[in-house]
């Protein structure tokens, strides 16, 4: 059985921790405004937490934490996992991520220094990538791997 490498892995939507508040908050039958109260914040600004339009800070989750007797440390972990998903979905992430994937690959099959003399690489990666699958006329990794080896 082959093993899936968590760090690779893009979800499709990102979980803001404010869902894990809401939850606790239905589950415990506690308002928003009962807890606002009791951390000393304005229902506004907990509403744009729970519903995902602000970040959840220490300084709330510490108070949050208290109020409904759960650690801080996990409330901030949600918050770090939201916005690293919500970075690894960015299409520019993933775009930048095959690119770099795809460099580890050819500098290991090509004469770098060759390349950066002619001017072929010049130090961007998507640039240099797109330059080595034209000089080799191909369209992806698998075409350039098969053109360079014939």
């Amino acid at each position: 059985m082959s093993r899936i490498d968590l760090s690779k892995v893009v979800p499709v939507e990102a979980v803001h921790v404010g869902e894990v508040i809401k939850d606790e908050l239905k589950a415990r039958g506690m308002k928003q405004s009962e807890l606002a109260g009791l951390i000393g914040v304005q229902r506004p600004i907990l509403n744009d937490v729970i519903k995902g339009k602000r970040s959840l800070t220490p300084h709330m989750a510490l108070l949050i934490g208290e109020a409904m007797d759960i650690p801080a440390e996990m409330l901030m972990k949600f918050q770090t996992a939201y916005e690293l998903d919500c970075a690894r979905i960015s299409e520019r992430v993933i775009r930048q991520k095959k690119y770099m994937e795809a460099w580890k690959v050819m500098k290991d099959a090509i004469n770098v220094k060759y390349y950066r003399k002619k001017g072929i690489i010049q130090g961007n990666i998507v640039e240099d990538v797109n330059r080595l699958y034209e000089a080799y006329n191909a369209k992806n990794l698998d075409e350039f791997l098969t053109n360079i080896n014939h």
